[in-house]
Formats: structure tokens, sequence, C-alpha cells
């Protein structure tokens, strides 16, 4: 069984999350999202997603918050609906 992971946030931090989950085992990348859209063409060949409530709908298990400091308070809901792993 894989672990369903989206990630918030696509910029600067954003990449090395991409990175990281699509080399580690038992983790199945499932969607990124981005207000701003996929500026750096890190997404390939996932979905990138306006926000938070678009990214919870795809049905993922976790998410990580790579978006900067100031909008962390932003992964609220999916803190509200989702495991922590």
């Amino acid at each position: 069984m894989s672990i369903r992971l989206g990630i918030l946030g696509i910029g600067s931090m954003g990449r090395h999350h991409v990175r990281n989950a699509r080399a580690t085992a038992g983790v199945e990348l499932v969607a990124l999202a981005d207000p701003g859209g996929d500026r750096f063409g890190f997404a390939g060949d996932l979905p990138v997603l306006g926000g938070v409530e678009e990214l919870i709908e795809v049905g993922i298990d976790a998410a990580i918050i790579a978006a900067p400091t100031a909008h962390h308070e932003a992964g609220r809901p999916v803190r509200a609906r989702t495991r922590l792993v």
C-alpha cells in the first residue's frame, strides 16, 4: 500500500519535495497545488491544481506544505481532513 501524497506549493522548495517524493518507495505523488500554476515546469505529467481544496478532493492521504512561511495557514484544511504521517 502506498501513501497518496499531494504537495502544496511548487516554487523553489516545492521542487525538492517533488523530486524526493518521486524517488521514495511507498509514495504515490498524485497532484500538486499552487495558485500560481507550474511556473517553473516541475509538474511533468502531474495535475497542477489551484489550491488546497482541490488537492483534498483528489483523495490524498498526506500533504507537504511547501509554501512560503507566511502562507502555511493555507494547509489548515489539509491537516483537518487527512491523517498526519
